[in-house]
C-alpha cells in the first residue's frame, strides 16, 4: 500500500506518522529492510530524520549507507548513489523527487511507498502514478 504526508507546520508529527506506517508495512510484510529514498545526503541531517533516527544512527547512514535499528535494517538512497544491498521492503521517500519513485511504483518487491513531501507537484504526480491514501 502506497501512502503520502504533506508536510502540516508540525514537520515532526508528520515524518513520524511517515516512520511508523512504513516500519508497519515491513513487519506486515515480514521485511526486515526499509529504503530511505532522499534527494540528497544532506536532507538526513534537515532535521526530521536525524532528530528521530538520532545524530549516531545518521552518521552511520552517511558512512555506511545502512545502518541496523532492530529489527529493520535502513538503506540509504539519493538521487547519485542507488543503494547496496538493499532487496526487498518499502520505501520511505523523505523530500524525494517523483522521478526518484518511478522505479519503485511497479517493482513487485516493493510492497509501498510512504512519501513524505511539501512539493505539492510530486504529491499530485505520486498520487496519479500509484493508488496512495493520505
Amino acid at each position: 500500500m502506497n501512502y503520502y504526508t504533506p508536510i502540516t507546520d508540525n514537520h515532526q508529527h508528520a515524518f513520524d506518522t511517515c516512520l511508523t506506517m512504513v516500519v508497519k508495512i515491513a513487519v506486515d510484510n515480514k521485511c526486515n529492510q526499509i529504503l530511505l529514498l532522499v534527494p540528497s545526503r544532506g536532507t538526513l541531517q534537515s532535521g526530521v530524520i536525524e532528530k528521530r533516527l538520532q545524530n549516531h544512527n545518521v552518521n552511520k547512514l552517511l558512512s555506511e549507507k545502512k545502518v541496523f535499528l532492530d529489527p529493520i535494517t535502513f538503506f540509504l538512497q539519493t538521487r547519485r548513489a542507488k543503494a547496496v544491498g538493499f532487496v526487498h521492503g518499502p520505501v520511505l521517500a523523505v523530500y524525494a523527487y517523483f522521478e526518484q519513485l518511478t522505479n519503485f511504483i511497479e517493482n513487485k518487491t516493493i510492497p509501498g511507498i510512504v512519501l513524505y513531501s511539501d512539493a505539492s507537484e510530486d504529491i499530485e504526480a505520486f498520487k496519479k502514478a500509484a493508488p496512495a491514501k493520505d
